[in-house]
């Protein structure tokens, strides 16, 4: 098969497929949405869809979102929408700031400009009544993503890599260059005269995919030249199993499961009785019933895990400020917690004017003073118990909420604060009322625990501001 079949017969069988699978009323109106950014990808994609719609006389629409995370990226939507104006192909321009996003769902700069990106798309398929966004991902960008998704850690689901077909938000996502690889794209391009952009910062090693890109996978192709295909060939079978496996866990949530007044429950023996993999997933399908949004973790499965299997017969886990998990003899409950015995506050401290806080909390008290220093040469960051910062107005101090996250000094990217929580094994009891504290919306400190690499001293000779906790008089371990 030519090459040109090759890529134009992907976006073919990959919208025919969409059609065969679904009913019909589900895909026959609304345009086909195509996602541009401009690169070489990109504009193959949205060529071969364009080339394949005019045969069957569908309606083809673009979107292009930009991201302002560049110098050039005002002029890459300009770019883009020219060319989609000579190519008769109407097109809207998103832009997108990663600032809009919550301090506490932030994520790092990929994967907040990846929701931004989404969230952007399916604005776009609804306003124009698209059922399906076609990506222009490829076989290279699959093995990129099953790499970081291995040194990260992940599930059979994460392992498996991107998949050719996703319904999310009543949108269908196709992407139908999965074995096809870039350098076979970009020959299409180059054979049809598709036009492109470069975007600057591919060159970079700051982004993990472009590390990925740039040292070890080229590496791993000197021992093995057809790793886009064999990474293929290793999601296609991960994908089958990982539907079965799904499809298995379900099935038992429905039997096993049983709606309560505040969330559900289970017999502690029936989960027990099914397979350790089943166990996990029937777990997580339990968790996202209350929050379908929440990056729900490993160390959430394993904890209530840790709670069926448990000798405890009347042990409980605090997953977040509103959700916890319980064991009542031979019964896992897992529910929202009643407003009446949340624990949560949130103080506006002014510790140039205050220079005293006293937080009396449930299973622990913390004694918090502040104190201005000036004519400072270095200031120290290794003890945990103490915080210093550049002298600031206030100082928010509250309880987590959920999605909390904290970027750790001398850790290259964010942590969840629940997990910081476990890591450091904070009695659970104990969690929902830790203090944090937070300046101009990061996080900055989690006493005794860890220090962000948020609002540091920079010039230490204008002046800081030290504060200085007290161990929670209960405790008698150092963190």
């Amino acid at each position: 098969m030519s090459l040109v079949n090759e890529v134009q017969n992907a976006v073919l069988d990959c919208i025919t497929g969409l059609i065969a699978s679904t009913r019909p009323e589900e895909v026959a109106t609304g345009p086909l949405l195509v996602a541009v950014s401009g690169g070489v990808d990109s504009m193959a994609l949205l060529h071969a869809v364009c080339t394949v719609a005019r045969q069957r006389r569908w309606d083809v629409q673009a979107v292009h979102v930009n991201h302002n995370l560049r110098p050039t990226s005002a002029q890459d939507a300009e770019w883009v929408t020219q060319v989609c104006a000579s190519w008769q192909i109407p097109i809207r321009v998103y832009s997108v700031h990663l600032g809009d996003i919550p301090h506490h769902k932030r994520k790092g700069t990929e994967a907040d400009a990846r929701a931004l990106r989404y969230e952007a798309m399916t604005t776009e398929a609804r306003r124009v009544g698209a059922s399906c966004v076609l990506l222009a991902h490829h076989a290279d960008d699959q093995v990129e993503t099953v790499l970081w998704r291995l040194m990260r850690g992940t599930s059979l689901t994460g392992l498996s890599g991107m998949r050719p077909l996703v319904k999310r938000e009543g949108i269908y996502w196709l992407r139908p260059f999965l074995s096809i690889s870039k350098a076979e794209l970009a020959a299409y391009a180059k054979n049809h005269g598709v036009p492109h952009v470069e975007d600057e910062t591919n060159a970079s090693d700051a982004y993990t995919r472009n590390f990925l890109r740039h040292h070890v996978i080229p590496n791993l192709k000197q021992w093995q030249p057809r790793l886009p295909q064999a990474v293929s060939h290793l999601c296609t079978v991960l994908q089958d199993e990982d539907d079965f496996l799904e499809a298995e866990a379900k099935r038992a949530f429905t039997q096993l499961v049983k709606k309560e007044e505040r969330g559900y429950s289970i017999e502690c023996k029936r989960i027990c009785a099914l397979h350790r993999s089943l166990q996990r997933r029937l777990i997580k399908i339990l968790l996202y019933c209350f929050a379908s949004g929440e990056d729900w973790t490993f160390n959430d499965v394993e904890g209530i895990l840790t709670l069926i299997h448990g000798q405890n017969p009347s042990a409980e886990l605090h997953l977040s400020g509103t959700l916890r998990a319980r064991r009542e003899y031979g019964l896992l409950v897992v529910e929202t917690v009643p407003a009446e015995e949340r624990t949560s506050f949130f103080y506006r401290w002014q510790p140039e004017h205050t220079r005293h806080l006293e937080l009396s909390l449930p299973n622990q008290r913390w004694v918090f003073e502040s104190t201005c220093l000036s004519n400072v040469d270095t200031v120290r960051t290794e003890n945990r118990y103490e915080l210093y910062l550049p002298k600031v107005e206030n100082v928010i101090v509250r309880t987590a909420m959920p999605g909390d996250r904290v970027r750790p000094l001398g850790l290259n990217g964010s942590k969840k604060v629940h997990d910081i929580f476990v890591d450091a094994k904070v009695p659970r009891l104990q969690r929902a009322s830790w203090p944090l504290f937070e300046v101009d919306g990061n996080v900055v400190w989690i006493p005794g625990l860890v220090r962000s690499e948020h609002c540091l001293v920079v010039n230490p000779e204008q002046g800081v501001l030290r504060i200085q906790a007290t161990p929670p008089t209960d405790s008698s371990r150092s963190f």
